[in-house]
């Protein structure tokens, strides 16, 4: 897995945009799936570069600096993606996207979707899928939505793989927007 040498910049209303870099597949390697061990394995043993990007990835507009860039700092991150993905293993065929370069797309197309009803994002999602059931485009979405703002979004209607005792997954209704849902459910920790 080989990443493009030069990162992208787009100017956009005179600021800069952080652009992820994206894999070159090579015919021997391709872009590692998200539901395999193989991935689990990378993740535990990213160069400084990579999960930089892959940080970077989750979070373009994050402040982040490469050279005071530190590791550790994301060390539990990674690890909650290993244990997430983990779970999943045995059901990547009920998921639309099955690589992180194609998580990343997800997350960047909803974050400029946020205040959009859950059915109109994924109709907006759904044209970059061919031949891809509507449940697993859903679960894609709902699957990079939990990686990336660790909000065990899970929408029980097209749920896959283990549930846990200790775990209340959210239903992510159609007719409510990401940013609603955050919002509903930050309100309800903040009034315990």
């Amino acid at each position: 897995m080989l990443l493009q040498p030069d990162h992208v910049y787009m100017a956009a209303a005179k600021a800069w945009i952080w652009t992820p870099p994206i894999l070159v597949e090579t015919a021997a390697a391709g872009a590692v799936c998200l539901f395999t061990e193989r991935f689990a394995a990378e993740l535990n043993s990213l160069s400084k570069e990579r999960m930089y990007e892959v940080i970077k990835g989750f979070w373009p507009t994050a402040d982040l600096v490469f050279e005071s860039f530190d590791e550790q700092s994301y060390a539990s991150f990674l690890k909650y993606l290993e244990n997430e993905l983990s779970h999943l293993r045995n059901h990547q065929q009920h998921f639309a996207v099955q690589n992180l370069e194609g998580t990343f797309n997800v997350i960047h197309r909803l974050q400029k979707n946020l205040s959009k009803a859950q059915a109109e994002a994924l109709r907006a999602l759904s044209g970059g899928f061919l031949n891809a059931e509507p449940a697993t485009i859903q679960r894609s979405i709902e699957l990079s939505v939990r990686l990336w703002l660790t909000l065990n979004i899970n929408s029980s209607a097209i749920a896959v793989g283990p549930t846990f005792p200790d775990e209340t997954p959210l239903d992510w209704d159609h007719d409510m927007s990401l940013e609603a849902l955050a919002q509903r459910q930050f309100t309800k920790c903040w009034a315990r």
